[in-house]
């Protein structure tokens, strides 16, 4: 039997913790009140961490409350869903060619086919240029994987030069299934 150093009561040996350094190989206060103790410890510690970070929020946001991004963004939040989504609907519509070189770049990513040394710029040009030309052609024009991304045989890389334009036609007729050097 020991007595607790924190209750007073008298528990076996069993309702201690051990502890190496202990007198007599056992923590003083019981599991109990050491469970209550560190409860404690652990609610107090808890309130600190939220107000620290409530405070460096606070304290980043004021920092930056004058930069431009971060009131055109305020701006934008600040619109009803319906209004934002008509703003976003827009850029779309205006920007056909920057939208489909970012949805390719995330497909081409989520395939692993995109390597760090790809120009991007030079990739945006592409799609930029298969734009233009349906406009002057009066067309529809696609930027082609010259290798396609999947394939069961060869997989070719999403960079400038695996690129080529070719009207839409002739792009969803080939498919993955042909390419020059085939």
């Amino acid at each position: 039997m020991k007595v607790c150093s924190k209750c007073g009561e008298s528990k076996p040996e069993v309702a201690f913790y051990k502890h190496p350094r202990g007198r007599d190989g056992l923590c003083a206060p019981c599991k109990d009140c050491w469970r209550a103790a560190q409860k404690e410890r652990d609610d107090a510690n808890r309130a600190e961490v939220r107000e620290r970070n409530r405070l460096a929020g606070q304290k980043f946001r004021d920092a930056n409350r004058e930069r431009e991004n971060a009131r055109v963004l305020a701006a934008y939040y600040a619109k009803p869903v319906e209004k934002r989504g008509a703003i976003s609907k827009a850029w779309r519509l205006a920007n056909p060619d920057k939208r489909c070189a970012t949805q390719n770049r995330r497909r081409a990513t989520k395939l692993r086919a995109s390597p760090p040394w790809a120009n991007q710029r030079y990739i945006e040009l592409f799609y930029l240029l298969a734009k233009e030309e349906s406009v002057r052609i009066g067309e529809t024009v696609h930027v082609d994987h010259i290798v396609p991304l999947k394939h069961s045989r060869v997989c070719g890389l999403h960079n400038e030069h695996n690129l080529q334009l070719l009207r839409a036609n002739e792009n969803l007729s080939k498919g993955n299934r042909f390419w020059s050097d085939m």
